[in-house]
């Protein structure tokens, strides 16, 4: 293990790794008490880990990724740490980051898709710059090229994209600046999050659906019952979907194996077969030529079938939706939500209850009705309210008031509302509201 040492011109520290070796450094004769004992306790939890065949935590990676070059190289050459890397290119850095990061989290397609085009972008804006010339101002840059940059849907990309691009190169960023390659990190104040986009959001009816099945061929039809009565994720869920993996007993359930969720420990899970999608299945198995093949064999390869269920939208004459798929399954959970609750419902669809109420569950004309036509445990209807005369006492315009004259003026908007309608309830019918607002005004003023 290390020990320190007070010499006549700063600290020395020496240390005896398991193997025999000795090594020895210098640190700066200004270091503080607390810098010297942060600096020792580090170093031992990393001889630890050295000594024990096990990489050091990132707390002790970290630590040693900021120290400077010359401690760092006498720890290297002690072998106690790597080499350290030098300066990289930013989108080579963010190429081999993702890289490394599509092994360790079993990255879907999907995801290393984003990944893809997020380093597109690094690779047009920052071009042949290297991590050491990164500013703080970089950051924001990056995403104003990103806003005027075309979008997929509409002229400009979307301000969701655009924060997810930009989540992207900051994940990588972030792990350079651990390993002492930057100094700042340029996307610390840059809007990373990405939310829900309410005015993506769509719910379609049962009744739309039964519509839009009507107009399918009978292996599209299969997969929009699926992804509409039983939430599955296209194409990801359908890819390896099977007959045997149908349960047509009582209560009929469908596994379904996950690729998504497979690296989060759950590889699959069971899913309610609704009497709507059992009868599209029976439909569909009676044409099988294998009882244990696949459900969907033409539609299992397609990577988007999306422009298959497009044609099939316009022949059913329903108004286009964004993101189609994500709103079959949205649209499924909803309805298990409003049948369930929500733990069913996420259960059911494979996702968290917060994912689910952040992404998939939304409002229903159906909800809306249910609501405004009564709240009670049995749906008693509230009484009938008349609407309130368009003026006079009582009217749009507030209480009538006396005035000095004798005569009553109904209060204007301004007068009726937050300010003084609750004091004119606390004072006496004889008092004018309006007179003791303008003396309230008008004392204030003095």
């Amino acid at each position: 293990m290390a020990s320190l040492y007070k010499t006549g011109g700063g600290w020395r520290v020496d240390w005896k790794c398991g193997d025999g070796r000795r090594g020895q450094l210098r640190l700066p004769g200004g270091t503080s008490e607390r810098e010297r004992n942060e600096f020792m306790r580090h170093l031992n939890r990393l001889i630890a880990s050295r000594e024990l065949g096990v990489a050091a935590d990132v707390a002790v990676a970290s630590y040693f990724a900021a120290v400077s070059d010359r401690i760092y190289d006498r720890l290297v050459e002690n072998g106690l740490l790597p080499r350290r890397e030098r300066d990289r290119e930013i989108a080579a850095w963010i190429e081999e980051h993702h890289g490394r990061e599509a092994v360790r989290k079993m990255a879907t397609d999907g995801t290393r898709e984003v990944w893809a085009r997020a380093l597109r972008h690094a690779r047009i804006h920052f071009g042949n710059r290297m991590l050491s010339t990164l500013d703080p101002t970089d950051g924001a840059r990056f995403r104003d090229y990103l806003l005027g940059c075309e979008g997929r849907i509409g002229d400009t990309m979307a301000e969701a994209t655009v924060r997810k691009m930009c989540s992207v190169v900051s994940s990588a960023i972030k792990a350079a600046r651990k390993l002492g390659l930057v100094t700042c990190d340029p996307f610390d104040d840059v809007p990373k999050f990405v939310g829900p986009n309410r005015a993506r959001e769509v719910y379609l009816s049962v009744a739309d659906a039964e519509r839009l099945l009507s107009a399918c061929d009978p292996e599209l039809k299969v997969l929009v019952a699926l992804a509409r009565f039983a939430g599955l994720r296209v194409p990801s869920e359908i890819a390896n979907l099977r007959w045997s993996d149908v349960s047509w007993q009582h209560p009929a359930e469908l596994r379904v194996d996950s690729p998504k969720t497979k690296r989060s420990g759950k590889d699959s899970r069971r899913v309610p077969i609704a009497p709507r999608l059992q009868a599209v299945l029976l439909e569909a198995y009676s044409r099988s030529l294998e009882p244990d093949g696949f459900i969907l064999p033409t539609l299992r390869t397609y990577t988007n079938p999306g422009m298959r269920l497009a044609r099939a939208i316009k022949t059913a004459k329903i108004k286009p939706w964004p993101r189609p798929f994500h709103t079959l399954r949205a649209s499924c959970e909803t309805d298990w939500y409003e049948a369930e609750g929500l733990a069913s419902a996420a259960a059911y669809a494979g996702n968290s209850p917060r994912m689910a109420t952040a992404h998939y569950i939304r409002p229903t004309d159906a909800s809306f009705r249910r609501a405004a036509g009564g709240g009670g445990p049995d749906g008693e209807r509230p009484p009938e309210i008349a609407p309130p005369p368009a003026g006079g006492a009582g009217g749009m315009h507030g209480p009538a008031s006396p005035r000095s004259n004798g005569t009553a003026e109904p209060f204007p908007l301004d007068f009726a509302g937050f300010a003084v309608l609750p004091l004119a309830l606390q004072c006496s019918p004889l008092h004018d509201a309006r007179a003791m607002c303008e003396w309230t005004i008008l004392d204030l003023n003095q």
